[in-house]
C-alpha cells in the first residue's frame, strides 16, 4: 500500500515563465493534480529533497516519487507525465531518433531559459537556475543566426517588390545592412568583455530573434502594396529597432555590465547599416 496520497509531483522552476505555463496546463488538462505540481521554493521540507539530484535539478524538471521510488528528470518526465493521458506519445518518444531529438530540443531551452526570459531570479536554498552549459548556448546562437538570416533575406526580398526600380541581390544586400553591426558588436564583445560575454552573446542572439519576428507582417503584406508597402516596412523597422534597443538595455542591466555596450550595439547597427545604403544606392 503506498505511504502517501500522491505517487508523483512535478518540482518546477516557479521563476520561470515557461515552467508556470506548461505545469499549470498539465493540471488544467487532467495530467496532474494541483497538488502534484510544486515549485522549487516550497520545498525546503520536504522529504523527497534529499532524494534529487543537484547537479540536475535545475537543468532538468524532476518528477519525483513521493512514496521514494526514482526521481525522473527532463524529457523523460515530460514523456511520462504524457503518457499517462495519451498513451501513444510514449510509444512514439521511445522511436530512437524522436527521443534523440525531443532530448537535445528539451536540453536547448531547459539550458538557455533564463536567457531567453531575461528577469531577475531569487536566491533559493534549493538551486532551480540551470547550469551554463557552452554546446547548447552555442546551439542557440547559431539557431538564431540562421533564423534571423533567413528572414531577414526575405524581407530584403520583400522591400525590393515596394519601389518601383528593380534591385538586384535584395536579400543578399539586406543581410549586409542588417548583419554587419551584429558582427562588429560580436567580435567586440569577444574581445573586450571581460566576464558574460557568452551570455551576452546569448542575450544578442534573443534580440535577434525578437527583431526579425517582427518583421514578419511586413514580409507577408508589404508586397501587396507598392510604395505604402515600403512605409510599412520603413516602420517596421523602427518598431523592431525600438523593441530591441529596450530589451538591450534591460538584459545589460540583468548582466550588470555597462550601459556603453547598449551604445556600442545601436550605433555599430545604424552606422554599418547607413553605410551600406549609401554604398548600395550610389554605386
Amino acid at each position: 500500500m503506498n505511504s502517501h496520497p500522491l505517487q508523483k509531483a512535478i518540482i518546477y522552476d516557479g521563476e520561470c515563465p515557461f515552467c508556470e505555463v506548461y505545469t499549470r496546463a498539465f493540471v488544467k488538462v487532467g495530467i496532474l493534480k494541483a497538488e502534484e505540481r510544486i515549485p522549487f521554493s516550497e520545498i525546503k521540507n520536504q522529504e523527497f529533497v534529499s532524494r534529487m539530484d543537484a547537479t540536475r535539478q535545475g537543468n532538468e524538471i524532476p518528477l519525483v516519487d513521493l512514496n521514494g521510488g526514482k526521481t525522473i528528470y527532463g524529457i523523460d518526465a515530460l514523456i511520462f507525465l504524457l503518457g499517462k493521458k495519451w498513451k501513444w506519445i510514449k510509444t512514439v518518444c521511445q522511436f530512437a531518433p524522436i527521443y534523440f531529438f525531443l532530448k537535445h530540443f528539451y536540453g536547448l531551452i531547459s539550458y538557455n531559459r533564463r536567457i531567453m526570459l531575461a528577469k531577475k531570479y531569487r536566491e533559493m536554498e534549493c538551486s532551480c537556475a540551470p547550469k551554463f552549459h557552452l554546446g547548447y548556448r552555442l546551439a542557440f546562437i547559431i539557431i538564431a543566426a540562421i533564423i534571423s538570416v533567413l528572414i531577414t533575406w526575405e524581407f530584403g526580398k520583400a522591400i525590393a517588390q515596394t519601389l518601383p526600380i528593380k534591385i538586384e541581390n535584395a536579400g543578399m544586400k539586406m543581410e549586409a545592412i542588417c548583419g554587419t553591426g551584429w558582427a562588429m558588436t560580436i567580435l567586440s564583445a569577444l574581445i573586450f568583455m571581460k566576464k558574460n560575454r557568452i551570455d551576452y552573446i546569448g542575450h544578442l542572439a534573443v534580440l535577434q530573434i525578437i527583431g526579425v519576428f517582427v518583421l514578419l507582417p511586413s514580409i507577408l503584406i508589404a508586397p501587396h502594396l507598392e510604395l505604402f508597402g515600403f512605409v510599412i516596412c520603413f516602420l517596421n523597422v523602427v518598431f523592431s529597432s525600438w523593441l530591441m534597443l529596450r530589451g538591450h538595455i534591460k538584459r545589460i542591466r540583468i548582466l550588470g555590465a555597462s550601459q556603453r555596450w547598449t551604445a556600442v550595439w545601436f550605433l555599430s547597427l545604424q552606422s554599418t547599416a547607413i553605410f551600406w545604403i549609401l554604398k548600395f544606392s550610389l554605386f
